[in-house]
């Protein structure tokens, strides 16, 4: 006869239906995994992908494969032009590499270039740190 393993997510096993269910409603804190709010968060956390929160911005990040470490699916800045991205990059790209997937923005194609990224394919830049 196979046993039923009941878990929480928080890594706590139990016995009985009973065990779990007091178990969540007493430590819900510890149980529920929060989403990362900004990118200092997510790069600490293990989600593979997240929407988040910067300074005057909303971006979807990956966790990328090599050769990037993380990939920038979607950005939308609350005003064009005001250098939020500029900020984020300057302060993340020391420290990470980025791809840009979908760039629909008719200005984002030739900043990304200025800033050393390569179009890989139509709407795709990619930089690797070195």
């Amino acid at each position: 006869m196979t046993r039923l393993q009941l878990s929480c997510q928080c890594g706590a096993t139990f016995r009985s239906m009973a065990q779990e269910i007091y178990h969540r409603h007493n430590f819900p804190a510890v149980c529920i995994k929060r989403e990362p709010r900004n990118f200092a968060e997510f790069v600490e956390m293990q989600w593979r992908t997240a929407w988040l929160r910067e300074y005057g911005l909303r971006l979807y990040v990956r966790k990328g494969f090599a050769p990037v470490d993380f990939t920038i699916a979607n950005v939308w800045a609350t005003t064009r032009g005001r250098g939020y991205l500029t900020r984020f990059l300057d302060r993340w790209e020391p420290h990470y590499s980025f791809a840009f997937e979908n760039v629909h923005n008719d200005r984002l194609p030739g900043y990304l270039t200025r800033r050393g990224y390569i179009e890989t394919s139509p709407q795709q830049f990619l930089k690797i740190k070195t």
